[in-house]
């Protein structure tokens, strides 16, 4: 038969350290060879235990992932109604992950919990949060972390609850250098984490303190290898137990460094395990026979207790991101490039509720004193944090959850264009229902230029100049209206001379005009999206707006005071030059060159191309880097407020049938696991690829007087299983880069 192996405890160097062994090996193996663990810390406790294990019972809810929201919220329900159906028991408590969100998909379905929801969060039988949901931590910026933590905590005040005082982020793929002082912020005390730590880069114990930029710090509490599940299915026979508890000691002992450790009974949707007392009581009996106390809690309880014990340690100290647990368990980086275009969409739309709504809805509320639109801002930002969820903004969930996210973001883009509009008018003093009561041809169109950004600014601004063209008919003879084309119409149509315009594109659209009082109103008019010089004795003051009336008579001169923009063509090379910045294309090289410091980047940009056999959680590149070509460069644009030059790229890839054998339905492809070979049936047919020309352009704009070169790709890319990257060079090897958020 064979051998069971068994845990012992082996003093090294004045400390007690625990290793696994096979008793037949236990003779034959020299204690020399156990000085790996000499430097683990000892795992006893002040009050003589080995361990202080707290066993919290709980569910790992990814809202959605292998289904859609809604699927997911009937397994949500089951699970919520379990819970209720027992009385409420603050000594058997369980935790419905680290998210409010659970609560109200459950108040959607069946309003008539709240009471006994209520009950069970203010008396410790149930916890969640502190976090709105369980987002990726990395993408999103710090701001919508923060919302992420207030959201969280005005669900749980409806309870008449408050969350653990824990940084709670089991499954997030990696962790912001600023989450400890943000958690700091929220009174949260310690932090839990898995993903992102554990690699031979970070010390080798389950604790350290977590140090943010700015000196906040958190103690730090790391999960096993096996994550928030390494708990789940606990047995309840003896011999059973006995086996599962040398398991856990093997996994949780040579890495205490508090002794304090939290055992999470439960797993992806799983209910509560029906015998758990049961089980808890039979690993218990194990373990007291190697000192270890273990017992039901709660995670506020241990994190009370982790948290005197982390006060009593030496703990290593760590920064920064917390992206690397590679060796350790699946860190799942390859999800930032998946979906790459929601992702964009979603910054996006962070942006605009920060920077373009909340700034204007701020100032109205001072000029008026009105704070009645906050409900509905806060349903905007709700809205959009239900997009964060870290398998929905990852992008490895199935379609149907991407659908529902595009459909969010939309949402987001309509809620925020509607307040902001709103806001606006307060701030302008614009009345729509006045200006119904007057005709168009009395009304007095305006320039409103408006700044996003905490510094005053001038130069070149984007802006869409518009002229009424007739009012659309409704009803009998509607078919017969006849407006004006686009190609009748002047390019410049009623813009004053006062402006120093640079026209992009301009069409005739239909416009509704709504006020509270009147049915809607549509109007036909010419749009014209422009560039408009503003200069800097009229600059915008910071998060201002400035607004002047289009009348030629009243109109300020804008046309001066403009900087040299000029763009050029040298046989094959194209210079592009602004005051600041010089662009040089030729031979294959795009050459930045900037005046004021006297810098030059000699190949800034390339568009490169690499096989990839990974999966939608973890890259896997193989092969060789293919670099793309350039053709000849042309001019799209002159000035004088913008100069645009067009790159043609080039690439050769290999492009082959995608095999049947590989392919996966959408049910299925959530199971599929990273591994670093490919298959061999992916192997052979990567050997018979053939190869296809792939079609990209650079496209480069220099603004007059700006300190910075825009760059747009834009690729038709028809290949499979690759990674497709856009290499920007500094030249800088040993900057630092900060940035907001990851797109």
């Amino acid at each position: 038969m064979p051998q069971r192996s068994r845990s012992v405890a082996v003093k090294l160097d004045g400390r007690r350290s625990w290793v696994n062994v096979s008793p037949h090996l236990m003779s034959q193996t020299p204690v020399t060879s156990l000085r790996a663990f000499a430097s683990l810390p000892d795992v006893t406790t002040p009050d003589g235990a080995q361990l202080d294990m707290h066993v919290v019972a709980h569910t790992h809810w990814d809202r959605e992932w292998y289904h859609a929201a809604p699927r997911f919220r009937q397994r949500l329900v089951s699970l919520v109604r379990s819970l209720l159906d027992e009385a409420p028991d603050a000594m058997r408590p369980f935790l419905l992950d680290g998210q409010a969100v659970v609560l109200e998909d459950v108040l959607e379905v069946h309003p008539e919990w709240e009471r006994g929801l209520g009950e069970r969060l203010s008396t410790g039988a149930l916890e969640a949060g502190p976090w709105y949901v369980l987002a990726d931590e990395l993408m999103p910026s710090g701001e919508a972390l923060v919302r992420n933590l207030a959201a969280g905590r005005r669900v749980l005040a409806r309870f008449g609850a408050s969350p653990p005082p824990v940084c709670y982020s089991p499954d997030s793929f990696g962790h912001p250098a600023m989450l400890p002082a943000i958690a700091r912020g929220f009174g949260l005390r310690v932090a839990v984490l898995w993903r992102g730590y554990g690699s031979a880069r970070w010390p080798a114990g389950d604790s350290a303190r977590w140090r943010a930029p700015d000196g906040n710090e958190l103690p730090l509490w790391h999960l096993p290898r096996d994550g928030y599940e390494y708990g789940s299915a606990l047995p309840t026979g003896a011999d059973q137990a006995h086996a599962r508890w040398q398991r856990l000691l093997t996994a949780l002992a040579p890495r205490s460094t508090t002794g304090v450790v939290l055992l999470t009974n439960g797993a992806d949707h799983h209910a509560l395990q029906p015998d758990l007392d049961e089980a808890v009581l039979a690993i218990a009996d194990v373990a007291q026979r190697d000192g270890t106390r273990v017992q039901r809690s709660t995670l506020t309880a241990w994190a009370s207790a982790f948290e005197a014990a982390a006060a009593q340690c030496s703990l290593p100290i760590v920064g920064g991101e917390l992206r690397d647990s590679y060796g350790f368990t699946w860190t799942l980086q390859g999800t930032f490039a998946t979906r790459a275009w929601q992702k964009r969409a979603v910054a996006r739309a962070d942006t605009l509720l920060r920077w373009d709504v909340e700034p204007w809805m701020a100032l109205a509320d001072l000029q008026t004193g009105n704070t009645s639109a906050h409900g509905l801002l806060q349903i905007a930002w709700k809205t959009f944090l239900r997009t964060l969820p870290h398998d929905t903004l990852c992008g490895c969930s199935v379609d149907s959850v991407a659908r529902a996210l595009d459909a969010r973001v939309e949402s987001v883009r309509t809620q925020a264009v509607g307040l902001r509009s709103a806001a606006l008018d307060v701030l302008h003093d614009r009345h729509a229902s006045d200006a119904r009561t007057r005709t168009v041809d009395v009304w007095s169109p305006r320039l409103l230029v408006r700044n996003q950004s905490t510094r005053a600014r001038w130069g070149v601004c984007e802006a869409e100049l518009c002229t009424t063209i007739g009012d659309v008919r409704v009803g009998p003879g509607s078919s017969l209206a006849d407006y004006p084309t686009t190609a009748r119409l002047p390019l410049l149509r009623d813009v004053p001379a006062a402006l120093v315009v640079q026209p992009r594109r301009a069409k005739l659209r239909h416009e509704r005009r709504e006020s509270p009082h009147h049915y809607p109103d549509d109007d036909v008019v010419h749009a014209l999206r422009a560039l408009v010089w503003i200069p800097e004795r009229e600059a915008v003051p910071a998060t201002g707006t400035r607004n002047w009336p289009m009348a030629r008579e009243a109109l300020p001169a804008l046309s001066e005071e403009i900087p040299v923009l000029a763009v050029r063509r040298e046989g094959r090379v194209v210079h592009m030059q602004n005051t600041r910045l010089r662009i040089d294309i030729r031979n294959g090289r795009i050459a930045l060159h900037d005046t004021a410091t006297a810098r030059t980047i000699n190949n800034l940009l390339q568009l490169t191309w690499q096989r990839d056999v990974g999966d939608a959680y973890t890259s896997a590149p193989r092969g060789p880097i293919l670099s793309a070509s350039m053709g000849q460069p042309r001019i799209r644009a002159r000035g004088p407020l913008r100069a645009v030059v067009e790159v043609p790229l080039r690439l050769l890839v290999p492009h082959d049938p995608v095999t049947p054998d590989l392919c996966f339905t959408n049910e299925e492809q959530h199971e599929s696991a990273a591994h670093s070979d490919a298959p061999a049936e992916q192997a052979s047919a990567n050997e018979s690829a053939t190869l296809r020309p792939m079609h990209a352009r650079l496209l480069l704009s220099l603004d007059a007087g700006a300190a910075h070169l825009g760059v747009r790709v834009v690729a038709d890319d028809h290949a499979a299983d690759h990674r497709l990257c856009v290499r920007i060079s500094t030249e800088q090897p040993q900057s630092r880069v900060f940035a907001d958020a990851a797109f």
